[in-house]
């Protein structure tokens, strides 16, 4: 099945998804059990547009969901479940609104104000089951109107409202290079607009570099609070309340660490505490003078006394 410009509106008459060109390879349809099953998905030059409608709680996706739900109101609705075997997606914009959230600062990624300008992805064995995705992404790639840019992402994926988890991991975004299992749980998506203190981040990495730039775009507050840094290990935890056991980090020029660390309290270096345990802790005034530390709303270079500078 081919369709060349597809488009659907939603109720007020607004566009939901518009694809220029859409192929679909169906090898089953089970409306009776909301089963559908597609060999193959492709979408070319599309522009996807969900959004929270102003005068109510529902989403102007709403409409097709319900379509899909049981009609017997006197149990409960089931969900819908689509399998697809390969979907691509190239060119794909995406919008997401929520009226009724205030708008976050410039330069940091706003879930509740989304905007992808440019999704391309190549993604096997994809199962909706309700508002769950699970699938294996080959490669996936977007552009968001932060400036924050994923340009590869591969490994078996969940996301839910509640989860986001990636395990066999391969992750470039900036100068961050990710290897391992990385997860991200919250109550909802909202909690996502107090990312330091609501989502709780787990991950175990491989010989992996975090550069806080790219991770800024979530936080501001934390934006060049750390060099890059190489590490090996695994974290979990809030940013306000994070522990980490550091089985390899190097930072600077020649600075190297293993040990355990706790870190309560951040973005507010004043009223943080740090418990740590290190087997092993190596620093030169050259690798100390390029951190930085969370000060209110901005980071500021970690400044040593004079008599421990002399020290060298």
């Amino acid at each position: 099945l081919n369709i060349q410009k597809f488009l659907v509106r939603d109720e007020q008459r607004d566009t939901l998804l518009f694809v220029s060109d859409l192929s679909l390879g169906i090898s089953s349809l089970d409306i009776k059990r909301n089963a559908y099953h597609a060999s193959s998905l492709r979408l070319d030059s599309g522009y996807f547009n969900l959004y929270r409608i102003e005068e109510s709680e529902a989403m102007n996706l709403d409409f097709i969901t319900q379509l899909f739900s049981s009609s017997d109101t006197s149990s409960q609705a089931v969900n819908f479940k689509v399998y697809a075997d390969l979907v691509e997606i190239n060119h794909l914009r995406f919008r997401y609104e929520d009226y009724k959230v205030d708008l976050q600062a410039q330069n940091q990624i706003d879930f509740s104000h989304l905007y992808v300008s440019d999704l391309t992805g190549v993604v096997e064995d994809v199962f909706l089951d309700g508002p769950n995705i699970k699938a294996s992404v080959l490669h996936l790639a977007i552009r968001e109107k932060s400036g924050f840019e994923l340009s590869h992402l591969s490994g078996e994926t969940y996301v839910s409202d509640t989860a986001i988890i990636c395990s066999n991991i391969s992750l470039d975004a900036g100068k961050t290079h990710l290897k391992g299992f990385y997860s991200m749980h919250s109550e909802s998506w909202k909690s996502y607009a107090n990312f330091l203190d609501e989502v709780v981040m787990d991950a175990s990495l491989d010989t992996s570099v975090v550069d806080f730039h790219d991770v800024a775009f979530f936080s501001k507050n934390i934006d060049d609070m750390l060099t890059p840094l190489k590490f090996v290990g695994t974290a979990k935890g809030t940013v306000s309340n994070l522990k980490a056991n550091i089985d390899y980090l190097t930072f600077g020029n020649s600075g190297s660490l293993v040990g355990d660390v706790k870190i309560k309290g951040l973005p507010d270096i004043g009223s943080t505490f740090f418990d740590a345990d290190f087997k092993q802790l190596y620093a030169s005034i050259s690798d100390i003078d390029l951190l930085k530390i969370p000060n209110g709303t901005s980071v500021e270079p970690l400044v040593l006394p004079e008599q421990v500078r002399t020290l060298g």
